[in-house]
């Protein structure tokens, strides 16, 4: 399978596929995306030959899942000989045979078991879908192959009397089918915008810049470069903390005047581009002096029209000389009190997967309630109605805010109903909605939770299906057969791996400094706050180093600010190659950084940072606190500044 469109757009940047020898051999190298997508084949194909392996099938039935099963084997291989450079086509191509194989089974097979496999299946196809595709042919597609997988039950007359004993059962797959859809949307919209998003302002990063540059562009438009006034003085004498106030505040001005639709950009420290389109000079003029009326801060200002412009790297070229010049005829004046100022709220991402979520389940319970025979799963699924409406209405109400224990007290009961529905279920209806109910439950944990913890509450949940199941003996899945709950367990896994592994590289994105490569501040805090309790914790040692250098506005003055974004870029690659792997490098502002030195000693980190410098091309200087009893992370970072403040003197 083919990687999102937001990691496609990361291997155009220049995050290519690239080979790595081995004698005669070669292998492309592998995203966590391709990987994954390999092994969902590989996992679809396993579970359809188990399938084929442990049931009677009629000839007709056998080639069909023969067929889906050599189509998954040679999706599987195609992924891992392409690696990160899979065809985006050829992926499409494969989800559709997929469909194509699901139809067919499902117009072919003998049994519910059959059924059932095959509809579980295609809640991971369609997630690829979600991720890898635009939203409106996402949705077009995994809606025809659920349609079509309908009309081939309605086709089938060995499995038809499905629709009429439970139709609200297949409802409640459809619906689960169409939540993992706009999960994997959301998600993958979410990675997109963390992508061209600066995580501390708000404001397009410069992979956004790059993106808008080319519209821009073609409206003939013109960019507004911006070069806040004065900022390092503010870092110095009010701390970096402030400085990043008078950075959101100033964006949320901009914004402001502009509207919302604006397009603003960080193209590094203190320095910002805005995209104008269809404006004459006079207008441009005009729009810069509302600009300057509406900001916290004085700034510098030059205009670039984008016809000359390739790249944010060109901006700066063709905006320095006018920024020195409306420098050097300005004044910094004082930052306005923006104490009271917090950066605009930001929305919760995933409040729509949980409001989502107690749809889904709102509707499986009042599913169960209606068709139900053993007495358990009609208790059960009113408890479940019950607690899904009322989460869902308290979702609505705070809007879609809600602490995290809330969510997690929700999930466990949901699992927990769950796990009593599989196990007395009774009917072939209440046993397709007590299993359609197990991939959306791992699809919450997955967003709840870390790796670990995920992983741990996801064994327990199957622990407690399969516990159920045992408990209840030949009550349990009694038509739909113990594979399909096997394939629901599986399914629900795998899909929530694919989800851990989507959030993990989303926090990477949404933490790293897309200059530099390094931790931005909201990435470097985090990792602090770890580091500093993992040290307590293991009574280890922590230092900690801040860089700071030397004259820099010099370098950005006679060379421009290309030169000297080439310099951040280049001292912190020197510093990655010769640093541990568990050591951690933060970008904490224009030019100013922190590396995190886990179980290194004061002597051991000054010997450390010496020597980077020793080997600096420019100068800068630097300063190192080792943790100590008491030390927070606050501290720690201020005792390590004082230091740099006293080698700088």
């Amino acid at each position: 399978m083919s990687e999102p469109i937001a990691v496609q757009q990361r291997s155009r940047e220049g995050a290519s596929a690239v080979r790595v020898r081995r004698g005669w051999l070669s292998a492309p190298r592998q995203s966590a995306y391709s990987i994954a997508s390999a092994t969902g084949c590989a996992y679809a194909a396993a579970l359809l030959a188990l399938h084929l392996a442990l049931h009677v099938h009629d000839g007709a039935e056998v080639l069909a899942v023969a067929g889906l099963i050599a189509l998954c084997v040679v999706g599987a291989a195609s992924i891992m000989c392409a690696g990160a450079r899979f065809p985006r086509a050829a992926g499409y191509a494969l989800a559709a045979g997929a469909g194509a194989g699901f139809v067919a089974t499902a117009a072919l097979t003998t049994s519910l078991d059959g059924l059932v496999t095959t509809l579980l299946l295609i809640a991971p196809v369609v997630v690829y879908l979600g991720w890898a595709y635009p939203a409106p042919v996402a949705r077009a597609t995994a809606t025809g192959i659920v349609a079509l997988v309908g009309l081939a039950v309605l086709a089938n007359p060995a499995i038809a009397w499905i629709v009429t004993r439970a139709p609200l059962a297949l409802v409640v797959g459809a619906a689960m089918c169409a939540f993992a859809l706009e999960v994997s949307i959301a998600q993958a919209r979410e990675l997109d915008c963390a992508r061209r998003t600066d995580p501390l302002t708000g404001a397009l990063n410069r992979r956004g810049i790059s993106g808008a540059l080319a519209t821009a562009r073609a409206e003939g438009g013109t960019a507004i470069v911006i070069d806040l006034d004065g900022l390092k003085p503010v870092n110095d004498h009010d701390g970096h903390a402030a400085g990043d106030r008078l950075l959101r505040a100033s964006v949320d001005a901009w914004r402001r005047v502009l509207g919302p639709r604006s397009r603003i950009g960080r193209l590094g420290g203190d320095e910002f581009a805005i995209l104008v389109t269809g404006a004459d000079a006079a207008h441009i003029d005009e729009t810069i002096g509302r600009l300057r009326s509406g900001s916290p801060h004085s700034f510098s200002a030059s205009i670039v029209p984008l016809s000359r412009v390739a790249d944010p790297d060109d901006l700066f070229a063709l905006a320095d000389a006018g920024l020195y010049r409306d420098k050097r005829r300005r004044r910094a004046r004082p930052a306005a009190d923006i104490e009271g100022r917090v950066a605009p709220p930001r929305h919760r991402g995933d409040a729509g997967i949980w409001i989502g979520a107690a749809a889904l389940f709102a509707l499986r319970g009042a599913t169960g309630v209606v068709s139900a025979v053993a007495p358990v799963v009609v208790v059960a699924a009113a408890v479940e109605l019950a607690l899904a409406v009322a989460f869902g209405t308290h979702l609505l109400t705070s809007g879609g805010r809600s602490p995290t224990w809330v969510r997690a007290l929700w999930t466990v009961c949901i699992a927990a109903t769950t796990a009593a529905c599989i196990a007395y279920a009774g009917s072939a209806g209440a046993e397709i909605s007590a299993l359609a109910g197990v991939t959306p439950a791992a699809i919450l944990v997955a967003c709840l939770a870390r790796s670990r913890a995920a992983r741990v509450a996801q064994a327990l949940f199957t622990a407690a299906i399969v516990a159920g199941v045992a408990v209840a003996g030949p009550h349990a899945l009694v038509e739909a057969g113990r594979l399909s709950g096997l394939v629901a367990a599986a399914t629900a896994w795998y899909l929530m791996e694919i989800l851990l592994i989507t959030r993990a590289r989303l926090r990477h994105v949404a933490q790293t400094d897309p200059l530099t490569g390094a931790r931005d501040r909201a990435g470097l805090d985090e990792a602090l706050e770890r580091a500093v309790l993992r040290a307590r914790r293991r009574r280890a040692s922590l230092s900690v180093a801040v860089v700071d250098f030397d004259r820099f506005k010099q370098i950005n003055d006679r060379r421009g600010h290309a030169a000297g974004d080439a310099a951040l870029r280049a001292a912190v690659a020197a510093w990655r190659d010769a640093l541990r792997r568990d050591d951690v490098i933060g970008r904490s502002g224009g030019d100013e950084f922190a590396i995190l030195l886990p179980n290194t000693s004061e002597d051991g980190a000054r010997t450390t940072i010496a020597r980077l410098r020793g080997e600096a091309r420019d100068p800068w200087s630097w300063g190192v606190a080792t943790l100590r009893d008491g030390d927070d992370m606050a501290s720690l970072l201020a005792r390590a500044d004082d230091d740099m403040r006293a080698a700088k003197r």
